[in-house]
């Protein structure tokens, strides 16, 4: 048999029509918004005694006061931002947990309750640094520092 000819060949049908194009990558980036959401909520699903998001909640409901009121003094709660920035909580991600926790004392509930563990579950994972990444901003700030030196070093001879 003859090979195919070049009228014959396979080709995309709609590849030059801008709508159908548009529609392709319309549908790739939905595909990669769900894998994104997917992997969100696979990383936020469990809450273990050791995360940082339940860790906070905990502080945040001890140091409310005012039994059912759940009142944050302004400086108690400048004291637990700092404290979620050590965690590794975003500024938002604080204001949620706090949100949460204050809700929880207001209904009159714990934070072992269903709806404190769902919301809270629902709060981004905190990304606390690591000690490597703390190492790299140091090397990386002493070596740009003497590289400055022998640059002004070198300026200041000639």
């Amino acid at each position: 048999m003859d090979a195919p000819s070049r009228a014959h060949a396979l080709r995309l049908v709609g590849a030059d029509d801008p709508v159908a194009a548009q529609s392709l990558r319309e549908g790739r980036a939905r595909r990669e918004a769900a894998r994104d959401i997917e992997r969100a909520n696979r990383e936020s699903a469990e809450l273990t005694a050791d995360d940082a998001r339940i860790i906070f909640a905990m502080r945040v409901f001890e140091s409310l006061e005012g039994g059912r009121a759940a009142i944050l003094r302004p400086e108690r709660r400048a004291r637990l931002r700092h404290l979620a920035a050590s965690l590794g909580i975003g500024e938002f991600d604080t204001a949620l947990v706090m949100a949460i926790a204050q809700d929880a004392a207001r209904r009159g509930e714990s934070l072992e309750s269903d709806r404190a563990k769902g919301a809270l579950r629902l709060v981004r994972p905190a990304r606390p640094r690591s000690d490597t990444d703390i190492l790299l901003r140091i090397t990386g700030a002493l070596l740009l520092g003497a590289v400055l030196l022998i640059v002004l070093v070198r300026w200041v001879v000639k």
